[in-house]
């Protein structure tokens, strides 16, 4: 597996990924809170990751989530949070990154019925699926965690949302800290569809992205042993509060390589 680093919030990009070069992870994944206007960001953007991909260091890319929503009812917010996934997907393309993770929508109103989510999700997909598959790099749906207006939070929901656009470039971010939410028992054997990029920090009291270094709930060496049962040998990103320090970046590295060490004892 290659272990990499979700890049903090506040910190310039270049600083970023030399962040967690530095601190020994194999890669970052590139949060993106905003799609500047201009190329001048773009070029910028591409330049820099191309640059740390020479030089072997892998980038997966997160669509902006946050006041965006894919399945929202208002028409406007949809089509403007479409179109900044779809160019997230070309960026990362042309920036050489590995995959992309999206954000599923959610209810705008937690008195809204949740299957007009599953119609607007299907109409959004459509269009990622088509985009993912011409530009060549896997787009992975993540599984949300337990919280208000959250639709798409257990395994078999986003079965159910992907089943409906079945592309051999779409798949799932497999967010552990998020199910275990919802599903403590961590059933992996519920999903039907390929996991195409990991996220793993530590629950505590039901709360996840607390570090790895964090008394919780989340069983790490369990959760890497269930991923080499499913063959998986792709990217595991470290969502984590203290990565902001080259110190707390390390030592979640390390929390992780030891679990990886121990996930071969595991049975599940």
């Amino acid at each position: 597996m290659k272990w990499m680093l979700k890049t903090p919030r506040g910190v310039e990009l270049e600083e970023a990924l030399f962040l967690a070069e530095k601190s020994g992870y194999d890669g970052a994944e590139i949060q993106l809170y905003d799609l500047p206007d201009g190329e001048e960001w773009k070029r910028n953007f591409i330049q820099t990751v191309r640059e740390f991909g020479r030089k072997g260091f892998l980038a997966a890319v997160h669509a902006p989530s946050g006041d965006l929503n894919l399945s929202s009812s208002n028409q406007g917010i949809r089509k403007e949070s479409l179109r900044q996934v779809l160019d997230t997907i070309e960026l990362a393309k042309d920036a050489g990154a590995v995959a992309v993770t999206v954000h599923p929508g959610r209810l705008s109103s937690i008195r809204e019925k949740r299957e007009r989510q599953y119609e607007w999700m299907k109409e959004a997909l459509w269009e990622i699926s088509m985009l993912a598959e011409q530009k060549k790099i896997v787009v992975g749906l993540e599984n949300m965690e337990n919280r208000p207006k959250e639709v798409f939070t257990f395994l078999r929901e986003l079965n159910r949302l992907l089943d409906s656009c079945r592309n051999p470039f779409l798949g799932v971010t497999l967010d552990f800290a998020h199910l275990q939410t919802v599903d403590p028992e961590l059933d992996l054997l519920t999903l039907t569809h390929p996991v195409v990029n990991v996220h793993v920090s530590q629950c505590v009291n039901g709360v996840p992205h607390h570090s790895l270094t964090a008394e919780g709930d989340l069983p790490l060496s369990r959760c890497l042993s269930m991923l080499t049962d499913r063959g998986y040998a792709g990217t595991v990103v470290v969502e984590a509060k203290d990565n902001v320090t080259e110190a707390g970046a390390r030592e979640n590295l390390e929390v992780l390589c030891r679990a990886y060490e121990g996930s071969e004892k595991v049975r599940i």
